[in-house]
């Protein structure tokens, strides 16, 4: 319990970045609940569908662009802090050059998956159940990859097996961290907020300070990992 504890206090000792990444997520929330609100009642009179799945995929864009400027930012805040003086990527220019392409990618996938996944059960498609499996274990998992590569230092597909060997060598504490990871993944899931009227205004950012600190607490869960596992003799990681 000891490693959760560290987790869990990470992040407060950069407050900044904790802010930084909570303010992403309820604009992030804002936007996609505004852009619900506005399709849904209809106050801007009924548009074409084709208006309308092209306003969520600027909409989804914006959100995948806001949080690959935020997330090596942010992260990059609490890594350095909990690795001085070893981890020595710049915060936020040289974090935000490295792994900007790592978070768009990323979230680009969950969004994809998850709007696959909506449109399925909608439908009630006997795939939607294999999409929303998949979908949970990307939720679960993608922060903690990202941390690893972010700790590796580069973004590359010869460096995944090295990024990604912390989280083998230390099954006991990963497996605890992916815990906290499913718990975020059911608030995310199943918190459902009523976009017919603006009840949205002041739920998302409730909803997303909760996410901010627990997405936060993975990341340093998972940065501590890294941390324990350079202490291995055949570790061979590079900053």
């Amino acid at each position: 319990m000891a490693f959760l504890k560290q987790a869990f206090a990470g992040p407060f000792q950069v407050p900044g970045a904790l802010i930084l990444y909570a303010a992403a997520l309820i604009l992030s929330s804002w936007l996609h609940y505004g852009v619900e609100h506005v399709l849904e009642t209809e106050i801007w009179g009924a548009m074409p569908p084709a208006v309308e799945n092209t306003l969520r995929l600027a909409r989804d864009l914006a959100i995948v662009l806001l949080a690959a400027l935020v997330m090596p930012i942010a992260f990059g805040m609490i890594g350095r802090d909990l690795a001085r003086p070893l981890w020595k990527v710049g915060v936020p220019g040289e974090a935000l050059r490295r792994f900007f392409s790592l978070w768009f990618l990323m979230n680009l996938l969950l969004i994809t998956v998850s709007r696959v996944t909506g449109k399925l059960m909608e439908a009630e498609s006997p795939a939607a159940g294999l999409t929303l499996g998949i979908l949970i274990i990307l939720y679960a998992s993608y922060i903690i990859v990202g941390a690893g590569i972010m700790y590796h230092g580069r973004f590359g597909t010869e460096d995944l097996s090295k990024a990604l060997a912390p989280f083998i060598r230390e099954g006991g504490q990963t497996g605890l961290l992916i815990l906290v990871a499913l718990f975020t993944v059911l608030v995310a899931l199943f918190t459902d907020i009523d976009v017919e009227d603006l009840s949205w205004l002041y739920h998302a950012p409730v909803a997303g300070v909760l996410s901010a600190v627990l997405e936060c607490v993975i990341f340093s869960g998972a940065w501590i990992i890294c941390m324990t596992s350079q202490e291995t003799p055949d570790n061979d990681l590079d900053f």
